[in-house]
């Protein structure tokens, strides 16, 4: 979760120069998917998702307060982005890590319920 939090904090300027080591970064955008940062929030709100439902869920903590506080982080990150040169805070964004963070909490609460620990 800190790697995602890293990441989306960044400057706009350091995301740029990160970007460019993907392997879809040398696509026109015109002819690419134009909202594959949208696909990056919701994967990497997912991977948090499932991770803390797998880290938690198994000791008793409820699912609710997990994704609840996904979406706090989620809000939060979009509203420092203001402050961070470069960035600006996006709905659409927010959005995109809700879905991804119901995903992920979903996944993993279905994989113990198929497969409880011990």
């Amino acid at each position: 979760m800190l790697a995602t939090l890293t990441l989306l904090l960044q400057s706009g300027e350091q995301l740029s120069l990160l970007a460019q080591w993907l392997p879809w970064s040398g696509r026109d955008s015109t002819t690419g998917f134009s909202h594959m940062d949208k696909l990056v929030h919701a994967g990497m709100f997912a991977l948090c998702g499932y991770s803390l439902v797998l880290g938690w869920l198994a000791r008793g903590t409820r699912i609710l307060p997990l994704y609840l506080g996904l979406l706090a982080l989620g809000a939060g990150t979009e509203w420092l982005q203001a402050y961070i040169p470069g960035r600006s805070p996006d709905a659409w964004d927010m959005a995109a890590d809700a879905l991804g963070a119901a995903l992920g909490v979903a996944t993993g609460f279905f994989r113990l319920q198929r497969c409880p620990p011990g």
